[in-house]
């Protein structure tokens, strides 16, 4: 649908774009003693006002809110030479490391969970996802209330933690946390 026009003008002008449809279809349904003549005889078309262009990361976050998924891009496509660089996917800490081990893997947080723990602390639980696969980590509150700025859907993050096992699914007990 590209094609149509670009998004961030087309967005910006939606509400003239809507007017405008609005006033050709009651001006169809009426007879006029112009309403045979082609529509290009004269009449004016309709006119985009300039609008600030989408970025790249508006494009892909209105995609995943609409459709559940990232069409024409991925958020971290901008870190794929780093990313192949490094050892350690998700995909490999899933297969091939122990509890205990400690691991830096990057990716998307994908989800989000605020939880209180019995003491009445904030803690979290994320789901972040790179190219390979997606795990399950644990923020405790003192390392929740150091990194929560940083703890939001759709951001990239680096996440450094130790591997913990809970119901034969590996997991992360996260430790730090940097923006890439």
């Amino acid at each position: 649908m590209d094609e149509l026009g670009e998004r961030g003008s087309l967005l910006g002008n939606l509400e003239d774009l809507l007017a405008y449809n609005k006033e050709k279809s009651a001006a169809e349904n009426q007879d006029s003693l112009f309403g045979g003549l082609p529509a290009d005889a004269g009449v004016s078309g309709l006119r985009l006002k300039p609008t600030e262009p989408a970025q790249k990361s508006e494009m892909l976050l209105w995609e995943k809110e609409l459709l559940g998924l990232y069409i024409s891009g991925h958020p971290l496509d901008k870190f794929k030479e780093k990313l192949d660089k490094s050892d350690t996917n998700i995909k490999r800490v899933r297969e091939q490391l122990r509890e205990g081990m400690t691991v830096v893997v990057a990716g998307i947080v994908e989800e989000a969970k605020e939880l209180l723990t019995k003491k009445g602390d904030r803690m979290m639980f994320l789901k972040i996802a790179d190219f390979t696969g997606s795990i399950e980590t644990v923020i405790f509150p003192k390392v929740y209330e150091q990194f929560k700025p940083l703890l939001v859907l759709e951001k990239c993050l680096a996440l450094k933690g130790k591997i913990s096992m809970r119901n034969d699914t590996p997991g992360i007990l996260v430790e730090k946390v940097k923006e890439l």
